[in-house]
């Protein structure tokens, strides 16, 4: 894989996804958020956007945040971007390559790694 396979002028939309905790015998207690990526070829830099869809049954209050990082490309063809406190590792999939699938872990916790999809914009 090659730089070149990055779109810089678009963003990548990860899916919806909730922060979710049962609270005393089922209580739910969470909120809904949407992910972006988008990268920067001048500095090699990424930014992940999250964004707060809602929060109604939220016991606290989460803000929309931008995650700033680095991102590179492996001997692998894989592209690793570098956040504070986690890493994703991804491939470009698709015909077009629309799509980066991601294995995303916290640096002091690596057991925990799950797996998100982007999906390039259309505009």
């Amino acid at each position: 894989m090659s730089i070149e396979k990055i779109v810089f002028d678009k963003a990548y939309d990860g899916p919806i996804d909730a922060d979710i905790d049962w609270v005393a015998g089922g209580n739910f207690d969470g909120y809904i958020y949407k992910t972006t990526l988008r990268f920067t070829e001048e500095k090699n830099e990424v930014v992940l956007t999250t964004k707060i869809v809602d929060q109604s049954r939220y016991d606290g209050e989460e803000f929309d945040t931008n995650d700033i990082g680095t991102f590179s490309v492996s001997d692998k063809r894989a592209i690793v971007c570098q956040f504070p406190g986690f890493d994703m590792r991804g491939r470009f999939l698709g015909e077009n390559c629309e799509f980066i699938a991601f294995s995303i872990w916290y640096n002091k916790d690596r057991t925990r790694t799950y797996s998100k999809v982007y999906t390039l914009t259309a505009d």
